[in-house]
């Protein structure tokens, strides 16, 4: 395998990671800020999120990085990759998803 296909294969991760942080954060920042009570709080708590939506899917690559020598083929390569992203990517969200879901209060409802 060339190492510029494994260099390129190895930013797909944290760049998808990057663009669905991107994606929650004006949301999450507003959800974050009504449950922390000041935005200072809830900042700290974004970030984290942004670092485990990039770190998360790339750690996962990582760890099966013993695989790859297998995958001859670029493509092979880049298709296990994105998998892998993806995979990465709904792991980090199920969890965020799951603590979010915790913390509303059992009787809340949201009156319009």
């Amino acid at each position: 395998m060339k190492a510029s296909l494994l260099l390129w294969a190895l930013t797909l991760p944290p760049l998808a990671g990057f663009f669905v942080a991107r994606y929650l954060g004006t949301t999450l920042q507003r959800l974050l800020t009504e449950m922390c009570g000041t935005a200072e709080r809830a900042e700290i708590w974004v970030r984290l999120v942004q670092l485990f939506l990039a770190l998360g899917p790339t750690a996962l690559a990582l760890m099966r990085a013993r695989d790859w020598r297998s995958l001859a083929d670029g493509l092979d390569t880049l298709h296990a990759m994105a998998s892998i992203t993806v995979n990465g990517l709904l792991i980090v969200l199920t969890v965020l998803a799951w603590v979010l879901w915790r913390q509303i209060p059992k009787g809340w409802k949201d009156t319009p």
